[in-house]
């Protein structure tokens, strides 16, 4: 298999894993329901926040509530496996319930396909690690005397 290849979507298959890392997602209980039929236009005082390598990011509000938006970029050359990666982002959010995980709180496909989940207060986590520089390692500093 050489390293150029693209991905098959079988690959992507939480329901058959091909490679020895992969995880059977599927096999996850859950008794979370989120809706999949969201549409863009539901979502007032809509911000951008950040791109990532797939996704553009938005700050929005529904139903007074603020949340976050993951939107797939319009143009992109490998779509379908985006798509993928979106949907098992989903299927691991719908089956996580941890005070540091964020929660998902739904999806949709209008404009593009988009996931909902929490807004977390304080910034990105870019702009939160850039605030707080790490702790000096104790041994490190006693070499240096």
């Amino acid at each position: 298999s050489s390293s150029n290849e693209l991905i098959s979507e079988s690959e992507f298959d939480s329901s058959s894993p091909s490679r020895s890392f992969d995880f059977p997602i599927h096999s996850l209980q859950t008794n979370r329901y989120i809706s999949k039929s969201h549409v863009g236009n539901e979502f007032s005082e809509v911000k951008y926040l950040g791109t990532g390598s797939n996704s553009m990011v938005f700050t929005a509000k529904r139903n007074d509530e603020m949340v976050v938006l993951k939107m797939l970029k319009q143009n992109l050359h490998h779509r379908n496996i985006a798509e993928l990666e979106m949907k098992l982002e989903m299927q691991i959010l719908t089956k996580t319930n941890h005070p540091n995980i964020i929660g998902i709180k739904g999806a949709g496909e209008i404009p593009r396909k988009f996931i909902v989940v929490d807004y977390l207060e304080g910034g990105t986590l870019d702009k939160l690690l850039q605030q707080n520089q790490p702790l000096a390692n104790p041994q490190h500093q006693q070499s240096k005397h």
